[in-house]
């Protein structure tokens, strides 16, 4: 049902009038309801986006602490293996001066303990800047200060059966387009039910 109204002053007589016009429409062949169900099934889209969006930065955030903390590991790791290395090109140096060792053997071990050096310095540079991401993605100035975990978390059970498609089933993002492609049925419907006669 459709109303309008409106309020002005009668000519001459100084009588305030209100005149009021309505129209109405039965909803005979659904038009209106199949209106009504494509505006809540586009909301629900809508709303199903906006919680797809959340959870998309959520897991980017997620996924951000893992790789600093990944990179703090491998960081770990290469310094190690720099230091083994260094030893090991001393170790050469002092063979040589007893005869055990060429030049041959101190320059392929001062070759691997630059390139080991080079690693390093690669490995510092990606985890200060996934660290730098990952603050500007919790709101932070991204200095590269932030502190991650030292280790990786342990999974201590197994995965149960079933768990990857009961999360499909649960994904936001289908669930909006499932209502999305809903919305646009119902809006065909409407659509095909102007040209029916309606009440008025």
């Amino acid at each position: 049902m459709i109303g309008k109204g409106s309020r002005g002053l009668g000519e001459g007589t100084g009588i305030n009038f209100i005149s009021a016009f309505a129209s109405w429409e039965i909803d005979v062949w659904g038009r209106v309801r199949a209106g009504r169900a494509a505006a809540e099934e586009q909301f629900a889209s809508e709303e199903a986006d906006y919680i797809s969006a959340r959870q998309s930065i959520a897991a980017l955030v997620a996924r951000s602490w893992f790789l600093a903390v990944e990179g703090l590991l491998q960081e770990r790791t290469a310094r190690e293996m720099l230091e083994s290395s260094e030893r090991l090109l001393e170790l050469t140096k002092s063979k040589r001066e007893v005869g055990a060792a060429g030049d041959q053997d101190v320059v392929l071990a001062r070759a691997e303990t630059g390139s080991l050096r080079d690693s390093l310095l690669k490995l510092e540079q990606a985890n200060a800047q996934s660290r730098r991401a990952l603050e500007v993605l919790v709101g932070r100035y991204p200095s590269g200060e932030i502190e991650v975990a030292e280790m990786l978390a342990r999974i201590t059970a197994p995965v149960p059966a079933g768990l990857p498609s009961e999360l499909l089933e649960r994904r936001p993002d289908i669930f909006a387009a499932e209502r999305r492609v809903s919305s646009a049925f119902f809006r065909c419907n409407r659509r095909r039910r102007r040209g029916f006669p309606s009440s008025a």
